[in-house]
């Protein structure tokens, strides 16, 4: 993400289901045209998040699924999750370790902290940055309110 902003207090994602990759090595190790798409539903469900769609809450954080194919997810990757909403933006920056699935895709679940005021119903601009050790990235966005 490129855009400027007034200093946000960075706070780290909270994560959830970490282990090591499984088969599928070429996408699991990169290569083809990196994705991410934010969404939810778990590793096992998991749905893409059109706009307009809820954002649920967990522990007073946004609660997002991030799945992505293309990078090398053998090793951690940097996962930059901002959010703005009524005027206010939050940083969320961490390492990851993302699961490898069947198909060789990476996900992971994260807990995205939110902007000071932030309330059910208030309408979320959510943007998501994954960078993999080779450097290579993979963009994300998504716009709904708060469950």
């Amino acid at each position: 993400m490129t855009r400027a902003h007034g200093g946000p207090m960075r706070r780290w994602l909270g994560i959830a289901l970490m282990v090591g990759c499984a088969e599928e090595p070429a996408t699991c190790e990169g290569g083809g045209e990196p994705t991410l798409e934010i969404g939810g539903g778990g590793r096992d469900a998991f749905v893409p998040f059109s706009d307009g769609d809820a954002v649920p809450l967990s522990g007073g954080a946004a609660q997002l699924d991030l799945w992505t194919a293309g990078l090398d997810t053998t090793s951690q990757v940097t996962g930059v999750v901002r959010i703005d909403a009524g005027g206010g933006s939050q940083d969320s920056i961490a390492g990851l370790t993302l699961l490898c699935g069947e198909p060789g895709y990476g996900w992971v679940r994260v807990l995205a902290a939110l902007p000071a005021g932030a309330t059910s119903g208030t309408q979320l601009d959510v943007s998501a940055t994954l960078t993999d050790a080779t450097g290579t990235a993979a963009n994300a966005t998504f716009t709904g309110p708060i469950e």
